[in-house]
């Protein structure tokens, strides 16, 4: 794909919605949502953005979804994500990321078991949303590659790698 001036050269700044959070962004809390990826699994992986121990290598580690075109800015660090959620008609920006990098599988895989986020999936299986769009379905495991496909009968959920977190950033907030 053609994008005119190489990633390499300039910068992109996305402005991106996400799901209101009552605890803050600081884990599932099975917000109220009409459609999308939360309304269909109960939560979302940017619940944990707000983790002031989500640290990595001196940059602190979130997930949001991304279009593929910018993956290649966020390759140089060249990419920032202003975060925005709705909540009683008001919009709210609930986060911003700077100098944003991409992390490859073999960090993502590094992030996930320096930080431990196997546990993770204890408290994404409490949420009521959770078990309500997983009903009948075995809940008790940890979050994971196999796990997900233990628990939801093979379904795997297009963002549930978020867990481990897509992407890291030079802001500390």
């Amino acid at each position: 794909m053609k994008m005119g001036i190489a990633p390499e050269e300039k910068c992109a700044l996305v402005v991106k919605p996400v799901a209101w959070s009552p605890n803050g962004y600081r884990g599932a809390s099975g917000p109220k949502v009409v459609g999308g990826f939360v309304a269909e699994f109960g939560y979302g992986g940017e619940e944990w953005n707000n983790l002031p121990t989500r640290l990595w290598k001196g940059q602190r580690v979130f997930h949001t979804q991304s279009a593929e075109k910018l993956n290649g800015y966020a390759d140089y660090g060249h990419l920032a994500i202003l975060m925005i959620a709705m909540q009683n008609d008001t919009q709210y920006i609930v986060g911003l990321a700077c100098a944003v990098r991409r992390n490859d599988n073999d960090d993502m895989a590094a992030i996930s078991r320096k930080l431990k986020l196997d546990a993770v999936g204890e408290s994404v299986w409490e949420v009521e949303a959770v078990k309500k769009s997983f009903k009948g379905r075995q809940v008790s495991c940890a979050i994971g590659e196999a796990a997900i496909r233990r628990c939801t009968g093979g379904v795997r959920p297009n963002s549930i790698d978020g867990l481990t977190n897509r992407y890291r950033s030079r802001s500390t907030r």
